[in-house]
């Protein structure tokens, strides 16, 4: 495992093979699947995700592939979904989990039975939900324990419902700061998504954050069910690029993984 570069790097979600080419030629270092009309982490369908996997081996050293597979409390994930071996990260959410005092068990559970299914294991990203209580979910803090207790490998925050405003709406970025520290503390590596905007970066200029994910951003019109368009990726990069450089942190990092 290696320092990353100090450079942020930019994450962009999509929902078939021509949005992932598009972003892929737009710069993106990071594609996750998943389906926006499931909500925010809703899980493609399992022949989705095998048929972008199969047309991003074509020169898996541009990019990196990770995955969104609903949320614990649904169930179906015993149904013998397969993730495809080019995905690294995955993700479930942890709503209407709060008050649970077997959460932390279920979440491993369904974590376990995708890697049985799949036959390896899998980089995990727990989730945070910044409208937690909308959510029902735990805490960040409490997310954040149980990811390093359970060997996450990243965190994200993130919104559980779109309509109710952006990350940055129901987060402070003192909040971030604090859970920045603390994932990095931890050895994970931290990512921030929300309906994120172009206009939001200077505002996270004091966040350490080593991901920043998006969807409504780069498709057309900003609206998340549109398509993804490769020259709104190639000019949100470019934003990110000006973002002040981080400092390099002993943490782990996103693009590099000797275990793959």
């Amino acid at each position: 495992m290696r320092t990353i570069d100090g450079s942020r790097k930019l994450l962009v979600s999509v929902r078939d093979v021509e949005e992932a080419v598009a972003a892929l030629a737009g710069g993106a270092e990071i594609i996750d699947v998943k389906e926006p009309t499931r909500g925010s982490l809703g899980r493609a369908n399992e022949q989705t995700l095998s048929i972008i996997a199969q047309a991003l081996t074509c020169d898996p050293s541009k990019t990196v592939m990770s995955a969104a597979l609903g949320e614990v409390c649904d169930s179906s994930h015993a149904d013998g979904y397969r993730v495809p071996d080019e995905v690294r990260f995955a993700k479930l959410g942890l709503s209407r989990l709060a008050g649970d005092s077997r959460w932390i068990e279920r979440w491993d559970e369904v974590r376990k039975a995708y890697e049985r299914v799949r036959g390896k294991t899998l980089d995990w990203v727990a989730v945070i939900y910044a409208d937690d209580v909308a959510a029902q979910s735990p805490s960040g803090d409490e997310i954040i324990a149980s990811a390093a207790e359970t060997g996450c490998v990243g965190v994200l925050v993130d919104t559980w419902s779109k309509r109710e405003g952006t990350l940055l709406d129901l987060a402070p970025v003192s909040k971030l700061v604090e859970w920045t520290e603390r994932v990095h503390e931890n050895g994970m590596f931290f990512a921030v998504a929300g309906r994120l905007s172009q206009n939001d970066l200077s505002r996270l200029y004091d966040v350490d954050t080593d991901v920043i994910a998006v969807r409504s951003a780069v498709c057309q019109g900003q609206n998340r069910k549109a398509r993804v368009e490769a020259e709104r990726v190639a000019e949100l990069l470019r934003e990110i690029n000006r973002m002040p450089a981080l400092p390099t942190s002993m943490r782990r990092a996103f693009v590099d993984h000797s275990g793959h």
